[in-house]
């Protein structure tokens, strides 16, 4: 199923509706280095399943068809649709310490809280504004990014369905999350607040639940209570919106195009809506992973433990192997400090074991 906003919506999504109406293919690519894992599965039409990580992933991106891995040395590294540019780091930038991958566009925060954005710029989401530092949460979804920083909330780039119009009584921000259409954040007092398109009840929050975190989906929402419960709202065309009963423990949420993803404080995923494409097939993910992103048809996960550095799910032997066959320059630089040494070498040994 697929809701008529992707495909018939082309002065909006223009982009999204011409990558739907190519065919599309269904399946699991687990990209292993001599770093970690990164697990991507469902619609890999453009690559975007292909993932190969040059350092430790700490935190993964995606709305559209590309996906960005940031590393714990600072670097992001992608796969997927590039026509606009979205996958090339701008030269002589970074290392940054976030990054959040839009419908066709990439923004990232360096290490100096300056923000960044490339790739396409059509409806200006490109164009980050002035005053913007250092922001303590940023999300880029369709062709719009929203952001909190301690002066304020941050919004720009396409406003067709005023998502960019950030209600004037809110000031400040704990979280937000940009959607296709729409925007949602959470108050100081812990109360969510949404705006933009709410054609499907995807803006506004109706609930009592006090996020931790918030998850905006091309045309639904999730929220993630202090209990490790997830509520979800909006669109449920594709049973997005079926939160499985009993699940709880949770500690990460995604909301993709038709689908959600939480992850399990056990490091496993659960998903849950479409699954034309793949999107929900988990099965081989057979290692405890540390986060996860939701693009429009597929789904990403990356490996919660760094000394594994051939990614099979334990620190062991193996991976001492790596370590002393990298010493100087080579691989292992666990620290990134520029070399493998006695430093790198301490933090596996207090790894040892299977991964938590």
């Amino acid at each position: 199923m697929r809701h008529p906003a992707l495909l018939s919506d082309r002065s909006r999504f223009p982009i999204t509706a011409m990558l739907l109406a190519t065919s599309a293919l269904s399946v699991l690519a687990v990209a292993s280095t001599a770093h970690a894992q990164v697990f991507a599965w469902g619609d890999n039409t453009y690559g975007q399943a292909n993932v190969t990580p040059s350092g430790t992933p700490v935190a993964v991106s995606s709305s559209g068809y590309h996906v960005a891995v940031l590393t714990s040395c600072g670097t992001i590294d992608f796969a997927g649709y590039n026509a606009f540019g979205q996958c090339n780091v701008p030269a002589g930038s970074g290392p940054f310490t976030a990054v959040s991958a839009g419908h066709a566009h990439t923004v990232a925060v360096d290490a100096t809280g300056v923000v960044i954005a490339w790739g396409d710029n059509s409806a200006g989401q490109c164009n980050v504004p002035a005053g913007l530092f250092n922001p303590t949460r940023i999300s880029a979804n369709g062709l719009h990014t929203a952001a909190v920083s301690s002066v304020g909330i941050f919004c720009w780039g396409d406003n067709s369905a005023t998502q960019c119009s950030v209600p004037a009584s809110l000031t400040n921000a704990t979280d937000i999350a940009a959607g296709g259409l729409h925007t949602l954040a959470v108050n100081p007092t812990g109360r969510i607040v949404g705006w933009g398109d709410n054609s499907l009840g995807q803006a506004v929050f109706l609930g009592s639940a006090v996020p931790v975190k918030i998850a905006a989906g091309l045309v639904h929402s999730l929220a993630l209570d202090a209990s490790g419960r997830v509520v979800a709202w909006g669109d449920n065309s594709a049973g997005q919106c079926n939160v499985p009963s009993g699940l709880a423990g949770i500690v990460d949420i995604a909301a993709g195009g038709l689908h959600s993803l939480a992850l399990k404080s056990t490091g496993s995923v659960v998903a849950w809506g479409d699954n034309t494409y793949g999107q929900l097939d988990t099965s081989s993910v057979n290692v405890p992973v540390g986060g996860l992103a939701a693009g429009l048809l597929h789904s990403v996960a990356f490996q919660s433990c760094p000394a594994d550095l051939n990614g099979d799910g334990v620190v062991d032997s193996t991976d001492l192997a790596i370590i002393l066959a990298g010493w100087g320059t080579g691989t292992g630089d666990l620290n990134c400090d520029g070399v493998v040494d006695s430093m790198d070498l301490a933090i596996l040994l207090s790894s040892w074991g299977p991964c938590a």
